[in-house]
C-alpha cells in the first residue's frame, strides 16, 4: 500500500508540474503589458506595431515613472517594457517594485554600459534604440522569449521547494557512461539514510541494496531502468551506517526529445513499521488458526461423549412411555423428554456454529418437491402447538411447476429454526410461511421466504442484534423463552453460503417477518404431490368474511352491480357510497370492518377521500383498512395508492378470490406482505400506440360482443347478465355522444375520465379491442402530452364502436330474456 501511494505521488509531481507549467504558460491568453515611454512617438509606433502584427497585447502605457509606479502599485503585469530616460527619472527608481516581474530594458545607442547594469538588476533583456525603429520588429520576439524564460524559472523554483521540503526521500540518477549514478538528493533522503551530498553524489543508484535485498526485487529495478519504464517496489535497504530497513521505492525513467532516458527521478518511503505490523497480524492469524483448529477437535470430542448418554436418555424415555406411567409419571417423562430434546438442539447449534466458522459445512444438490418439504412442516407445527391458540397458515406460489435442486435438509433447517421462533414467541394468533417466485430464468428458481407471527415483535433498536452469536433481543426475553441465541445467527450462514440474503421486518406487539431469497435449480420435473385444490385449501381454506360489514365508493353502476353481487355471495353487510365525499359522511354515521374505494370518482375522487380519512380525528375512522379498486392504467395511479394511506390495491377486472384474499389479509391481523397480483401489462410500461388501431375503421360488423365473462362470473344466471346488460344500454348512448363532445371541446382531462370509466363496461360485454381503445385515451389524458391525431383517432374509433355495439347487445339482452 505504501509503494502505491509513493509511486502515484511520483506520477503526481511529474504531472502537477508539467501541467502547471502548460497553464502558465498557455499563449492562448493575451500578455498583460506595460510600456514606460515618455516619447510620444515611440508610443504611437508600439501601438501600430500591436495592431498591424495583430498581436493582442492587453496593454497600458505610462508616460512617465511616477505614473508607472502608480500603475505597478494597483495591477500585475506579465511584462514592462521601460525606457532608461524618462522625463521626470530614470528607470532604475521603480526596478525594486519589479521584483517577480519579467521586464525588458530599452536604450539609446551607446548606453551599453547602463544596459549591463540593468541586466545585473534583474532585467530580462534588453533593446538598443534606433532612429527608425528598427528595435521593434524584434520586440514581440524578445517579449515572448522574456515571458517564456520568466515562467519556466518559475516552475522550477515551485518544483525545487516541493522537492526540497518533501517529506519522502527524493534522489535523483543519470546515466553516467553506463552507469546510473545519483546527482541529487533531498534533505529527507539524508535523514533517512545517513548519506549527505558529499557522500552519495556521483554513487551508484544502487548504493542502498545490499545482501539482504531481494535480488528478484533488484533485477526487476534494473531491467525497468534498461527498459525506460517507471517501477515500483518493496525491499530490505541498508542506511550508511549498516543499518536495515524496509524501503517502499517508486522511480520513474525520465525521457529527452529523442525518447532516450535522460534520467531516473526515486522517491523512497521508509515502511518499516508497517512490515513489522503485517508480520504481527500474520503470526496472529496463525495463532488464532491453531485456537479455532483445537476448539473445532474439543467440540467434536464434547459433542459425542455427551450425544452417547443423551441418546440413552431420550431411548429409555420412549421406553418408559411404553410401561402404562401414571399420570404424574407420565408428567415427569415429558419434562425429561423436553429437557433431553432441548439439550440435543443446543450441542447441534454448537457444532453447525462451529463447522460454519470453520467453513467445512457442505450442501447437498438432489431433487425434492418444496411444496411436500413446508407442508410436512405445517402438519408437524400444527401438532406442536395444538396446546396453543396459534393457527399455522402456508401461503405457496403454484407457478413454481416443479420439482427444485438445492439441499432440502438445510432448508428444512432453517425454515424450522424460523418456525420455531415464531412459534416461540406467539401466544395467540397466527404463524406460517409465504413462498413466492420472484424469477425463473436460465434454469433457476429464485424463490423468497417468508416466516412470519403475529406475536411479541421486537423493537427497532435491538433488530441490528438478533443475527448476532449469542444474542437475544434482550434478558428479559431470555430469562422467559429461554433459548441460547444461536438459531437465527446460524439461519444466516446457511442462507448466505447458498447464494442468498435474509433480513427482518417487525413491530413491537403485532408481529415479526423473517424474509429470505435462495436460488435452486429447476428439476425439469413436475412436482406430482401437488395439487390446486390442496394448496388453496392450505392457503385460504374456507375462511369467511360475512362477519364484516363493508363501505363500497363506486360511482359506476355496472362495477356497483358487479361488487354487489360478489359480496351477496358472501353473505356480507355493505354499503355503497357514489364518491368520496359520501363515503366519508357515511363513515361518520356507521361503522364498517373495511373500505373498498374506487379512486376515480366525481365529486371527491378516492385519493382525496382517502386522504381526509387518515386525517381523521376519530381513531377508529382513521385506522380502518382501504382497498384501492383501480384499472391502474399508469404505474404512477399504483404508487399514489399507498402515498395516501391506502392499505392495498385490487386491479380491475378482478377475480373475487383475489379480492377476498386481500380483505382476510387486511382483517384478520396477519402480519404478511402485500398480495402478489396478476399485474396487466400497464404495470410493466406505459403502453405505446404501436399496437393499436391508427385509422378510424371501425364498422359495426367488426364490434363483437362476447359475454364468457358474464357468465362464468354469475355461474349461467340469466337474470343477472341481463341486468348487467341492461345497465350498459342505459349508459352507452350517452357515453359514445359524450366522448365527441369532450372531444370537440379539447378537454383532455375529462375525455381520459370518461374512458377511464367506460373500461370496465367495455370488459363486461366482452369488447376487449375497445377496452384497450379506451385505457389509451385515458393514459393519454391524464399525462397531457397530447397527440390530437392519435386521440381523435381513437375517440372517433371508440365512439362508433358503442353505438354499433348497442344493436348486438340489444339481441343479447332479447336472447336472455327470451
Amino acid at each position: 500500500m505504501a509503494f502505491e501511494k509513493n509511486h502515484q505521488l511520483l506520477i503526481l509531481y511529474r504531472t502537477h508540474f508539467l501541467t502547471h507549467l502548460s497553464l502558465i504558460m498557455n499563449l492562448s491568453q493575451p500578455y498583460k503589458i506595460l510600456l514606460v515611454e515618455d516619447d510620444t512617438v515611440d508610443q504611437m509606433a508600439f501601438k501600430r506595431m500591436v495592431r498591424k502584427q495583430k498581436l493582442g497585447y492587453d496593454y497600458q502605457i505610462a508616460s512617465s515613472a511616477a505614473e508607472a509606479r502608480e500603475i505597478l502599485a494597483e495591477e500585475k503585469f506579465d511584462l514592462v517594457i521601460t525606457d532608461f530616460q524618462l522625463g521626470d527619472e530614470n528607470a532604475f527608481s521603480f526596478f525594486d517594485i519589479l521584483t517577480g516581474t519579467p521586464f525588458i530594458f530599452a536604450t539609446g545607442g551607446g548606453d551599453e554600459e547602463i544596459a549591463v547594469k540593468a541586466l545585473k538588476s534583474g532585467a530580462h533583456d534588453y533593446l538598443v534604440k534606433d532612429a527608425n525603429r528598427n528595435y521593434l520588429k524584434i520586440l514581440p520576439h524578445t517579449i515572448e522569449n522574456a515571458i517564456k524564460r520568466s515562467k519556466t524559472q518559475e516552475q522550477i523554483r515551485l518544483l525545487e521547494s516541493v522537492v526540497v521540503n518533501a517529506n519522502d526521500a527524493v534522489f535523483i540518477a543519470q546515466d553516467i557512461e553506463g552507469s546510473i549514478r545519483i546527482i541529487y538528493i533531498n534533505r529527507a533522503f539524508e535523514e533517512m539514510t545517513g548519506y549527505n551530498e558529499k557522500a552519495i553524489i556521483g554513487r551508484s543508484a544502487y548504493v542502498l541494496a545490499g545482501e539482504q535485498s531481494n535480488k528478484k526485487e533488484v533485477d526487476k529495478i534494473t531491467n525497468a531502468i534498461f527498459n525506460k519504464k517507471d517501477v515500483k517496489s518493496e525491499l530490505m535497504l541498508y542506511r550508511k551506517d549498516g543499518s536495515t530497513f524496509w524501503g517502499s521505492l517508486s522511480m520513474v525513467a525520465l525521457k529527452d526529445e529523442l525518447g532516450r532516458m535522460s534520467h531516473v527521478v526515486a522517491i523512497l518511503r521508509d515502511v518499516s513499521e508497517r512490515k513489522k505490523a503485517e508480520q504481527e497480524l500474520i503470526e496472529a492469524k496463525q495463532a488464532a488458526e491453531r485456537a479455532r483448529a483445537a476448539e473445532q477437535q474439543f467440540l467434536a470430542s464434547m459433542s459425542h461423549e455427551i450425544r452417547t448418554p443423551m441418546n440413552a436418555v431420550i431411548g429409555m424415555t420412549h421406553l418408559l412411555f411404553d410401561t402404562n406411567p401414571t399420570e404424574k409419571q407420565k408428567e415427569y417423562l415429558q419434562a425429561l423428554k423436553f429437557s433431553a430434546d432441548s439439550l440435543m438442539g443446543i450441542i447441534s447449534d454448537i457444532l453447525d456454529l462451529s463447522k460454519i466458522e470453520a467453513n467445512k459445512i457442505e450442501f447437498e444438490e438432489r431433487q425434492f418437491n418444496l411444496f411436500e418439504l413446508i407442508l410436512s412442516l405445517q402438519k408437524a407445527f400444527l401438532f406442536r402447538l395444538k396446546e396453543k391458540d396459534v393457527k399455522v397458515v402456508t401461503d405457496l406460489d403454484l407457478s413454481i411447476e416443479n420439482d427444485v435442486i438445492g439441499d432440502p435438509t438445510r432448508l428444512n433447517q432453517i425454515l424450522t429454526n424460523l418456525l420455531g421462533n415464531a412459534a416461540k414467541f406467539t401466544e395467540k394468533g397466527e404463524i406460517g410461511l409465504v413462498v413466492r417466485l420472484l424469477e425463473h430464468k436460465d434454469g433457476i428458481y429464485n424463490i423468497e421466504f417468508k416466516a412470519f407471527d403475529t406475536g411479541i415483535g421486537i423493537a427497532k433498536d435491538q433488530l441490528g442484534n438478533i443475527f448476532q452469536n449469542f444474542k437475544q433481543a434482550n434478558n428479559q426475553i431470555t430469562r422467559k423463552y429461554g433459548g441460547t441465541g444461536l438459531g437465527l445467527p446460524i439461519v444466516k450462514s446457511l442462507v448466505e453460503m447458498q447464494g442468498g440474503k435474509i433480513w427482518v421486518e417487525s413491530t413491537v406487539g403485532e408481529g415479526t417477518t423473517f424474509i429470505f431469497r435462495l436460488p435452486f435449480k429447476d428439476s425439469g420435473i413436475t412436482s406430482v404431490a401437488k395439487s390446486t385444490d390442496v394448496a388453496r385449501t392450505v392457503v385460504h381454506g374456507e375462511a369467511s368474511i360475512s362477519h364484516l360489514n363493508i363501505l363500497v365508493a363506486e360511482d359506476n353502476p355496472m362495477n356497483q352491480k358487479l361488487i354487489s353481487e360478489i359480496l351477496n355471495r358472501w353473505k356480507c353487510q355493505y354499503d355503497i357510497a357514489l364518491n368520496g365525499q359520501e363515503a366519508i359522511q357515511m363513515l361518520e354515521k356507521n361503522r364498517y370492518d373495511i373500505i373498498l374505494m374506487d379512486v376515480n370518482m366525481p365529486i371527491m375522487d378516492g385519493y382525496t377521500a382517502t386522504e381526509e380519512i387518515r386525517k381523521s380525528d376519530n381513531h377508529t375512522i382513521k385506522k380502518i383498512p382501504i382497498i384501492a379498486l383501480t384499472a391502474a392504467a399508469l404505474s404512477s395511479e399504483k404508487e399514489k395508492v399507498f402515498t395516501v394511506g391506502m392499505n392495498e390495491y385490487v386491479t380491475k377486472p378482478f377475480v373475487p378470490a383475489q379480492l377476498k384474499e386481500v380483505i382476510l389479509k387486511l382483517t384478520s391481523n396477519v402480519s404478511v406482505s402485500p398480495v402478489l397480483h396478476d399485474e396487466d401489462e400497464s404495470m410493466k410500461a406505459t403502453p405505446t400506440t404501436e399496437n393499436l388501431p391508427q385509422e378510424d375503421t371501425t364498422t359495426s360488423e367488426e364490434v363483437a360482443i362476447n359475454l364468457d365473462y358474464l357468465n362464468n362470473f354469475s355461474g349461467g344466471d340469466k337474470g343477472f347478465m341481463a341486468e348487467m346488460i341492461s345497465i350498459f344500454l342505459g349508459q352507452a348512448p350517452a357515453d359514445a355522444d359524450l366522448l365527441l363532445e369532450l372531444l370537440e371541446a379539447k378537454n383532455w382531462d375529462s375525455l381520459g375520465k370518461l374512458a377511464h370509466k367506460m373500461k370496465p363496461n367495455f370488459m363486461m360485454m366482452g369488447m376487449s379491442p375497445q377496452q384497450e381503445i379506451a385505457k389509451s385515451i385515458e393514459i393519454m389524458g391524464k399525462s397531457g402530452e397530447i397527440d390530437e391525431a392519435q386521440i381523435t383517432s381513437w375517440t372517433t374509433q371508440l365512439a362508433k364502436a358503442t353505438k354499433a355495439a348497442i344493436p348486438l347487445v340489444e339481441v343479447e339482452l332479447a336472447r336472455l330474456q327470451g
